[in-house]
């Protein structure tokens, strides 16, 4: 086991105990046992194909969709765990998103959500906030590892060999000129993986703070 796994392990373990506990006592409706436990597969499954892609250091575009894709798969389970818990009375305006993470990383879920759209759902039809609270739009035309020789070709500011550029348009500009920002890693990746922990920790003290109500 890696790093990743063994502490998403310390606060996964003692959740699906929880969980286990109050479906067994009948505090938590039956009815939701499947949904509850394939988010917790999903979620489990994912965490170990992350800790993977740091173990094996590949640094590839196809290990770095993959990637995104995993993180996104425990995020979208946290939520699927929350709703189905009945911890989330708004699903409206980013609700789900509220009501299941810390405040203090709704920014970091929501910059990853905007970074997965662009990689994986829609490249060229991304809307986010820009800095000034704007929406903006805007596409990704390529990612390049920056052990790729022209990722250094094309940016010449001090990176990590496991860091990421990317290629993106402005639909703005007449010229149609492509601009080129940096992900990095330990400021774009690790930061949303330590919000999942935490996400999950708030889940199983919900759980704690609900044990003597039927749930749902």
């Amino acid at each position: 086991m890696g790093y990743y796994v063994d502490k998403w392990n310390s606060y996964y373990k003692p959740f699906y105990k929880k969980l286990n506990e109050l479906l067994d006592d009948g505090r938590i409706d039956v009815s939701n046992k499947p949904i509850l436990y394939s988010s917790c597969c999903v979620a489990d499954r994912a965490m170990m194909d992350i800790d993977y892609y740091f173990k094996a250091n590949a640094c590839t575009r196809e290990s770095f969709v993959y990637l995104i894709r995993n993180i996104d798969f425990v995020v979208n389970s946290i939520i699927a765990l929350n709703e189905n818990l009945g911890f989330i009375p708004d699903k409206k305006n980013g609700g789900k998103l509220r009501e299941s993470f810390d405040i203090n990383d709704h920014k970091t879920i929501e910059d990853f959500r905007t970074l997965r759209s662009m990689v994986i759902a829609h490249p060229v039809d991304t809307h986010f906030k820009n800095d000034k609270g704007e929406r903006s739009i805007v596409y990704l035309e390529d990612v390049y590892p920056m052990r790729d020789p022209n990722a250094l070709k094309l940016f010449h500011n001090e990176v990590s060999d496991d860091d990421y550029l990317l290629q993106k348009g402005d639909p703005n500009s007449e010229e149609c000129m492509s601009f080129y920002e940096p992900l990095l890693i330990d400021r774009d990746i690790k930061p949303v993986i330590e919000a999942l922990y935490r996400g999950l920790d708030r889940l199983t003290s919900r759980l704690d703070d609900s044990s003597m109500e039927i749930l749902f």
